[in-house]
C-alpha cells in the first residue's frame, strides 16, 4: 500500500475514533446535567479535561519520539555513508597512485 493512502486512511480512522468517542461523551454530559449537582459537574467537566490533556501529552510525546528515532536513524545513515565516502576516495587514491607508478617485481 503507498504511503500516502497508508497515511490517509490512519487520519480517517482517528478522525472516525475522535468523532464517535467525543459524541459519546457529550451525550453522556448532557444526559448526566439534570441528575448531578453543580459541584459534581463541574467535577465531571475537570475530570473530562484533565483526560483529554493527559491523552493529549501522551500522543504528543510518542509522535515526537518517532520523530526523534527518525532524525537520529537519518543521522547515522549519513555519516556512514560520509564514512564509506571518505574510504572510497582514499582506495582510489590508492590506486591511482599504484597505477601511476611502475613498479617491478
Amino acid at each position: 500500500m503507498k504511503k500516502s493512502t497508508k497515511k490517509a486512511l490512519m487520519g480517517a480512522l482517528i478522525f472516525t475514533i475522535t468523532l464517535v468517542l467525543g459524541f459519546g461523551i457529550t451525550a453522556l454530559s448532557f444526559n448526566l446535567f439534570d441528575i448531578m449537582s453543580a459541584n459534581e459537574m463541574k467535577l465531571v467537566f475537570a475530570l473530562d479535561v484533565v483526560l483529554l490533556l493527559i491523552i493529549g501529552t501522551i500522543a504528543w510525546f510518542v509522535y515526537e519520539n518517532k520523530n526523534s528515532k527518525n532524525a537520529k536513524k537519518k543521522e547515522l545513515e549519513k555519516r556512514h555513508n560520509e564514512r564509506l565516502n571518505k574510504i572510497d576516495k582514499q582506495n582510489r587514491e590508492i590506486l591511482r597512485v599504484l597505477e601511476s607508478k611502475n613498479f617491478a617485481a
